[in-house]
């Protein structure tokens, strides 16, 4: 299968346990420079990122070394630092999360093995140390290099004379057979990250030979490796043993027949040349003691038959129970990569039902405007009753000054034309003080009295009184509502929608109508993540189990 870099990203991130927010960090570092030279630079490779990765690890552990042995000189420290961070070591760490199947690679490098070589392995590995660093801090960089650093590393540098790589010994012994082939599983993992339990089993073509545990995949590895020679040891002694006493019963049997066959041939002979009969007696009471020994011979012979039948039947019985066990591991496989699949259903719940609580809120946010805006379009109605009583209460209070005006100057005239009819010639007037009186004012027809004049002018100042409150009621209600649109306004650009307000109920209307659909959809999805959840949990009990 040729890669691309379309690679698997959730996957490795799955073995590596650690979700990239950038996951161009995540690209670049398992992009080998012959894959970069190929795609002419529209990436760059992983060179860069090794660089910084392997200061990254470098930091890391020495500051390990440094706390776990207070007591190791400089140069002792470095020594032990230089074998956890060595070619062989990092390659290793490599193989341990699958890196080798992530790797994006030039078609050369991928026809030649470059996905299994130690020194691609190794540089991809501090590339993806960098990512980390980069995409997470230091913290996370650094549970991720602890996940490889054994808890004892100067013991495990510092093997005993007697110590064996029995994960070596296992492949040497099975390479003499080149149709063989051996696999070693991961079966579970528990513990916290500072002490994490691994146990791994061992499989020679698909049949289980041993398992083990450790603080590490390859301490439990090389548990597994020891257990299944050590197996495979007890099984070459007990065929070795059986070899052996098949041939010694085959020639105790052998010896006995060949002896009984020459002492019939004797006594054939010796009756024949007539030779005496006690001798004749004699040797037929040899030969009977012979017979019994014979007997008992064939006897054993016979429950030897039986064992080996015994032990046929238990090898065919261990065979199915391997054959039972290999199908159990297939499963156990199925069941753990079904598991892997199910591997961040926690973290979407987490993002879901905080997508969730972001769209409730921007519900109700979105309520709240609904309901201003509908404060506001009854304010604004009642602002427009409010200016047409205005309006109808200024004509009003025009109409009835008019009349008031127009009254009081008719009224004034009929005074002039009273005053005219009491003036006598000769005496004066009152108003210019003229004895002559030649041309007096006429009394007014139809002139208001002083009642009439006092009613209109009442009218008149009711009218501008009832005037003067639609205009502050008018204006308290343009108050209210421009402050009640302002504050629509604030909001809407708040929640960046349309401030438009004709426009705005449409616009909401249509958003509010989005949101729910989401919710649903949220909902929907939180169902099935909570049902893989549910999954995950029922397998982890399976395979744990």
């Amino acid at each position: 299968m040729e890669h691309t870099e379309y690679v698997d990203l959730g996957r490795f991130e799955t073995y590596i346990h650690y979700h990239f927010k950038d996951k161009h960090l995540l690209l670049e570092a398992l992009s080998h420079s012959s894959y970069a030279n190929e795609k002419h630079k529209t990436r760059n490779s992983n060179e860069r990122l090794e660089f910084l990765g392997d200061s990254v690890l470098s930091i890391v552990v020495s500051e390990f070394l440094f706390h776990k042995y207070p007591d190791l000189p400089e140069g002792e420290l470095t020594k032990l630092r230089a074998s956890m961070v060595c070619e062989k070591a990092l390659h290793v760490f490599a193989r341990e999360i699958h890196l080798g199947e992530f790797l994006l690679l030039g078609k050369g490098e991928e026809h030649t093995g470059g996905r299994s070589r130690s020194s691609i392995l190794a540089d991809a590995f501090e590339a993806v140390i960098a990512a980390i660093f980069l995409d997470g801090g230091m913290d996370a960089a650094k549970r991720h290099i602890m996940r490889f650093i054994p808890k004892n590393p100067v013991a495990e540098r510092q093997q005993p004379a007697g110590f064996h790589d029995y994960k070596t010994r296992l492949q040497e012994v099975v390479q003499k057979n080149p149709e063989e082939k051996v696999e070693y599983l991961l079966v579970s993992e528990c513990g916290p990250d500072h002490d994490k339990a691994f146990e791994v089993i061992v499989c020679l073509n698909s049949n289980v030979i041993g398992k083990g545990v450790g603080h590490s995949k390859k301490a439990a590895e090389q548990q597994a490796a020891k257990a299944a020679l050590t197996k495979l040891e007890q099984m070459k002694q007990d065929a070795t043993h059986s070899q052996q006493e098949i041939k010694q019963t085959q020639e105790r049997i052998a010896q006995g027949r060949s002896r009984y066959e020459k002492h019939v041939l004797e006594l054939k002979s010796l009756a024949n040349a007539g030779e005496n009969r006690e001798k004749l007696a004699a040797l037929i009471k040899e030969q009977q003691k012979k017979d019994q020994h014979l007997a008992v011979l064939s006897e054993k012979l016979t429950g030897y038959d039986k064992l080996c039948r015994q032990l046929a039947a238990a090898q065919q019985a261990y065979q199915q129970a391997e054959h039972a066990a290999g199908q159990q591991r297939q499963t156990l496989e199925q069941l753990t990569e079904q598991l892997q699949t199910l591997g961040d259903a926690p973290a979407r719940q987490e993002r879901l039902l905080a997508q969730k609580q972001a769209a409730e809120q921007r519900t109700e946010q979105l309520a709240t405007l609904a309901q201003r805006l509908d404060a506001y379009r009854i304010q604004s109605g009642e602002l427009e009753q409010a200016q047409r009583a205005y309006a109808a209460a200024a004509e009003t209070m025009q109409q009835e000054k008019d009349a008031y005006d127009r009254m009081q100057q008719a009224f004034l005239d009929a005074q002039a034309g009273i005053l005219a009819a009491s003036l006598q010639d000769g005496a004066p007037c009152p108003v210019c003080g003229a004895a002559s009186h030649p041309h007096p004012a006429q009394p007014a027809k139809n002139a208001p009295t002083e009642a009439e004049l006092k009613a209109a002018r009442n009218r008149s100042d009711k009218a501008q009184q009832t005037c003067t409150q639609a205009s502050r009621h008018a204006g308290t209600l343009r108050g209210k509502a421009e402050s009640l649109a302002q504050s629509i306004r604030e909001q809407c650009s708040a929640l960046g929608l349309e401030r438009d307000l004709p426009a705005l109920p449409g616009h909401l209307q249509q958003e509010q109508s989005l949101l729910k659909d989401k919710q649903a959809g949220l909902d929907a999805e939180l169902t099935e993540t909570e049902q893989h959840i549910a999954l995950r949990r029922q397998l982890e009990k399976v395979i744990l189990g």
